[in-house]
């Protein structure tokens, strides 16, 4: 009886419920069942989840072509420059943060030498961005950022006349005059030179050349305490300078007095040519004295930077320490 009544009871079906459920037709290829949801796509990553790493994006704001000077504005001629290199931007920052238009620096070098200029930055309501080494390279458009680049605004060089001007009482001082010389190294160490022995100008063909990049990088912030001026023409600026009571003193590898017998004069217009040749025959026949560094003769000359800082080192030793 056991059995009988456990199997009745199976069998047995439920008031209101039909015998059993039909079995669903099988769907067609490519078609859901109806009265099935559709399948619900994967979950996205949650807290806790490993996620790819992403690169880092580029800031939005980089708009900084390759070349040292930037663009020149179509109103007023305001010029952007970019800077880079740690001495060269702080000694930027110390007299003329309110030129910088933007600023990127790598996190360390950020934090640790320009911490007190993010800040000013952003109670100035100006961007800065932190980046990564590779976008720094391309921003600046150097591998020698040293993890810092500013972009700022470039004040208009003035001309080598107008310099003059201002300056025609002045009876004492040296005057550097560079003649086609043309690597960025080169004007960048003379305009360190020319920092440390208190030289008040640097005349070159085109002034907006030495406004950034890598001269004034290897400048090691002695770009800010020289001032840059135009001479497109040096035969005339030359003129100019001697009729405003400055003496021409022309250098060479092999003609000339020897530096350290020879007295310079104190009021100097200091003429050095281009890396290859030196100066021109106009330029030497232009010039009241002739100069030149005594040495062994094993070289055939000295890097024009260095000549540089030999002779205006010997004209700040007799007049410029004073």
């Amino acid at each position: 009886m056991r059995d009988g009544r456990h199997e009745g009871g199976r069998g047995k079906d439920r008031p209101g419920k039909p015998a059993g459920r039909p079995r669903p037709a099988s769907p067609r290829p490519g078609k859901a069942p109806s009265g099935t949801r559709p399948p619900v796509p994967p979950a996205r990553p949650v807290d806790g989840d490993v996620r790819p790493a992403r690169p880092p994006r580029p800031p939005r704001a980089v708009q900084v072509p390759d070349d040292a000077v930037d663009r020149e504005a179509a109103a007023g001629g305001t010029r952007e420059v970019k800077l880079y290199g740690i001495n060269a931007c702080r000694a930027f920052v110390a007299r003329r943060r309110e030129k910088i238009i933007r600023a990127y620096f790598s996190e360390a070098v950020g934090r640790r030498h320009f911490a007190a200029l993010m800040k000013w930055l952003a109670q100035q309501r100006l961007a800065y961005h932190l980046v990564t080494d590779a976008e720094l390279e391309r921003i600046s458009g150097s591998g020698h950022h040293e993890g810092v680049c500013l972009l700022v605004r470039a004040d208009p060089p003035r001309s080598a006349d107008q310099w003059l001007d201002t300056h025609r009482r002045q009876q004492r001082g040296c005057v550097l005059a560079l003649e086609n010389v043309g690597n960025p190294h080169n004007l960048g160490a003379i305009l360190r030179v020319a920092a440390h022995f208190g030289i008040g100008a640097v005349l070159v063909p085109d002034a907006k050349s030495l406004a950034g990049g890598a001269a004034v990088r290897t400048a090691e912030g002695g770009a800010e305490f020289v001032e840059v001026l135009d001479a497109p023409d040096f035969i005339s600026t030359v003129r100019a300078f001697r009729a405003a009571g400055w003496r021409v003193v022309t250098t060479s590898s092999h003609d000339g007095r020897d530096i350290y017998r020879t007295a310079l004069p104190e009021k100097c217009l200091l003429l050095f040519g281009e890396e290859s040749s030196g100066l021109s025959g106009a330029m030497l026949a232009s010039g009241d004295l002739a100069v030149r560094i005594p040495g062994t003769g094993h070289v055939e000359s000295l890097n024009v930077s260095v000549a540089s800082g030999i002779l205006v080192g010997e004209w700040w030793r007799q007049h410029g320490g004073r």
